[in-house]
């Protein structure tokens, strides 16, 4: 028999040790069905945080249009309490409810806190679901003796689902109106009694949040009939509806100019434009006017303003 050569012997050998070092089979790391389940539902409550987000800048958008929608105002603050992180306040609201807060911090008397109303007002119609503006809109109102008002803007306020010791000084200063109002009606003098009696719509009105733009509405008696004009503005027609010492109804309708050599001449008027509904406060300073659009309403919105009389 021949001899195996050492060589050959030797050969085998280090193949033999050197598979034999490797290991029989490579380990594969299995997947985590926990962390795979924490992943899909972080996706998922990422999805529906975006969703919810889209939904409610929907819903502002539609109440900015028309701040008389309720529904809508009381969707925005559902979804915005159940909304995390909270919306956060632009910062046109939170100028406008800094300078109410300076206002108020100022006032000594109810025409004094008055002039904070219509700057809350501005920073809730940019941001609905605001809780501090409309606590802090109520108390103007009250310090006005709006107490009506102050009762609306708490219960606003308790919409919008404070902490629960917040939501009680609410409902406290709430249950306080009533007896406010009482002592207010009793507070009022012969010569005030008498000075209400006989006050009307007739004068010069401007809106407290934009002095500058000067008297914006005028009403008169004339031949047995009220009459209106706008003297800040000369792009609209008016028409009165209704009116009496304390209320009007009127129409308004933006009229359509062209440019013809450079300058702006009136083309027609609109199909479409506002009913306006204005009611005068029981003491005589202020007007509230709500107005709701008809027809041709492209690029117009429903709202209301408040005015006061011009000084």
């Amino acid at each position: 028999m021949a001899s195996i050569r050492p060589a050959i012997i030797l050969g085998a050998a280090l193949c033999l040790a050197a598979f034999g070092a490797r290991p029989a089979t490579a380990q594969f790391r299995k997947p985590d069905p926990e962390a795979a389940a924490a992943k899909k539902k972080a996706a998922e409550e990422k999805a529906a945080a975006e969703a919810k987000a889209r939904q409610f800048e929907r819903l502002v958008k539609r109440y900015q249009r028309n701040n008389n929608d309720t529904y809508t105002l009381a969707k925005i603050m559902t979804t915005a309490s159940s909304m995390d992180p909270k919306p956060s306040i632009p910062a046109d609201a939170e100028r406008l409810f800094a300078r109410a807060n300076a206002i108020m911090k100022k006032a000594k008397t109810p025409k004094e806190s008055e002039k904070a109303v219509p700057l809350y007002e501005q920073a809730l119609q940019i941001a609905p679901w605001w809780p501090e503006a409309y606590f802090n809109i109520a108390v103007a109102f009250e310090a006005a003796k709006r107490f009506d008002d102050a009762g609306g803007a708490f219960s606003l306020y308790l919409m919008t689902k404070p902490e629960e010791k917040d939501a009680a000084e609410a409902k406290r200063r709430m249950d306080a109106l009533a007896g406010k109002k009482e002592r207010a009606a009793r507070e009022l003098t012969p010569e005030e009694i008498e000075r209400r009696k006989n006050v009307s719509i007739a004068g010069d009105w401007i809106s407290p949040s934009a002095p500058d733009k000067g008297v914006q509405l005028r009403f008169k008696y004339v031949d047995d009939g009220w009459t209106m004009e706008e003297p800040a503005r000369s792009a609209d027609n008016f028409s009165v509806v209704k009116a009496n010492r304390k209320e009007i109804q009127f129409d308004r309708v933006p009229i359509i100019y062209e440019i013809r050599h450079g300058e702006p001449v009136p083309k027609r008027a609109r199909k479409g434009g506002w009913h306006v509904h204005c009611t005068l406060s029981d003491d005589g300073y202020r007007l509230h006017c709500s107005a709701k659009v008809f027809g041709d309403s492209e690029g117009l919105s429903s709202g209301t303003d408040e005015y006061v009389r011009s000084e």
